[in-house]
């Protein structure tokens, strides 16, 4: 057997009994506080997951001489590809120890993580990581547009990029005493409301069976996702919720949260879905509600052409970008692969991957 056979076969799917020597290795590579080794997160990532692998937990390890040396985990979702739906999964925490980099680890992980599934994604991953997969085949569909929307001008002008914000300031900026309503100002919207919700309930599914028509390539927003992914998650995240209804029918969702920022506050913009006709009212009431939260500003960092036009609109303006996207089809003759290889086509937000769960982790408490 060939060296790099045997470190195959070293990979197998995680298992209870590796349990000791999973955490012994995550502790040491990624902190014995981290969410990784907390197991509240760890149940609810790898067991609630509504799309979770009936095979088992989506988390591989290599194993040698009995002590963990790496691993690699994965998010199962339901990608909407057109009117087709198929498996898909973004990875993370991919880690390796040091002393086993370059030694066939990583790519044996890779390996069995692109065999779980049809279509393999991620974002905000190491330029290490990045090169390795894009050496793979991988489809680099480039960075997630980050927006931001001032909303405070005295705020926003003691940061400390304050020159090149104050620059595009003055067109966009909401002061404190302003008149502004955004539902007023979208005239022909002023029956949509945007209402608080303590959780998601059935009406989502409805939602997303009236929304994802417009959108080409999103992974699956119903009721199953939505409740684990914001109500169920365990850990002090400040998510808001919000429906935007009109004549007392849901027509659009938001999920909000604040941050510290620079001694200031702002928003943030995680989530949302509406038909491509709503999202004007949803984003700019969306705007309207953490202008009253009393938000600096307001971040947002998504891919959607039609939403990205219409937070410019909104006033909104590109920031530097920091998370890259990539994707990867199994098979080269797929007839998915020209799709999903169309940076325009997909729609990717803070929901997806582990982009937010950082920001909100709490430790959990003994």
């Amino acid at each position: 057997m060939s060296y790099f056979a045997e470190i195959a076969r070293s990979v197998t799917r995680y298992e209870t009994a590796d349990k000791s020597a999973l955490r012994a290795f995550q502790a040491e590579h990624f902190g014995a506080s981290s969410r990784q080794c907390d197991d509240r997160y760890f149940h609810w990532l790898f067991e609630q997951n509504p799309y979770r692998d009936a095979a088992g937990p989506s988390l591989w390890i290599c194993k040698r001489d009995g002590a963990v040396v790496g691993q690699q985990a994965s998010i199962p979702v339901m990608l909407k590809v057109g009117d087709s739906e198929i498996r898909a999964a973004w990875g993370v925490d991919l880690m390796v120890h040091p002393q086993w980099r370059l030694r066939g680890v990583a790519p044996a992980l890779a390996d069995a993580y692109e065999q779980s599934v049809e279509v393999t994604l991620g974002a905000a991953m190491s330029e290490g990581a990045y090169k390795a997969f894009t050496r793979r085949g991988w489809s680099d569909l480039g960075m997630l547009p980050f927006l931001v929307r001032p909303l405070d001008p005295d705020a926003c002008a003691q940061t400390s990029h304050a020159p090149q914000l104050l620059a595009r300031l003055a067109p966009a900026a909401l002061t404190r005493g302003s008149a502004y309503a955004a539902g007023r100002v979208l005239g022909g919207f002023a029956q949509a409301r945007l209402q608080p919700i303590p959780a998601f309930d059935e009406r989502v599914d409805a939602l997303w069976a009236l929304a994802s028509a417009d959108y080409s390539v999103i992974a699956r927003r119903d009721l199953r996702f939505l409740r684990w992914r914001y109500d169920e998650i365990p850990s002090n995240t400040g998510y808001r919720r919000y429906y935007l209804t009109r004549r007392g029918t849901v027509i659009g969702y938001a999920v909000l949260r604040t941050e510290p920022w620079r001694g200031s506050t702002v928003g943030r913009i995680v989530d949302y879905l509406a038909p491509r006709r709503w999202l004007r009212a949803l984003l700019a009431l969306t705007l309207q509600e953490l202008n009253a939260m009393h938000a600096a500003a307001v971040f947002v960092e998504q891919l959607h052409q039609g939403s990205e036009r219409t937070l410019r609109a909104l006033g909104c303006f590109r920031a530097q970008a920091g998370t890259r996207f990539i994707a990867n089809v199994s098979g080269s003759a797929s007839p998915l692969r020209g799709l999903l290889s169309q940076r325009g086509e997909w729609c990717v937000n803070r929901a997806d991957s582990d982009l937010d769960h950082e920001a909100t982790y709490a430790p959990s408490r003994p």
